[in-house]
């Protein structure tokens, strides 16, 4: 990720701030950050975007947008993994996402 452009989505309360994001980028941004945010608040910490959809010059069917979670470790078991159900629901709720594109 060397030369990467990392965006952090701002969460202030029940506001998501996508705005430093390409302006391409803010719907899916927004729909994927509600998600995790959904499934998450108890422990969210921080998500920040990256990839060429982050930094502007959309190539439509081309383009990436990655996401990192940082979640409080009580999010996680002893393992260091998350409750499988937690996963699966915000798996689902992101296909979803992708069904509605």
């Amino acid at each position: 990720m060397t030369g990467e452009l990392h965006l952090e989505i701002q969460v202030a309360g029940n506001t998501l701030d996508v705005s430093r994001l390409a302006p391409e980028a803010h719907p899916i941004a927004r729909a994927v950050a509600e998600v995790f945010l959904a499934h998450t608040r108890p422990w969210f910490i921080g998500l920040v975007c990256f990839g060429s959809a982050a930094r502007g010059g959309v190539i439509p069917g081309a383009s990436d947008l990655d996401f990192h979670l940082y979640l409080d470790d009580a999010a996680f078991s002893e393992e260091g993994n998350l409750p499988l159900d937690l996963c699966m629901a915000i798996q689902r709720d992101l296909a979803l996402l992708s069904q509605s594109r």
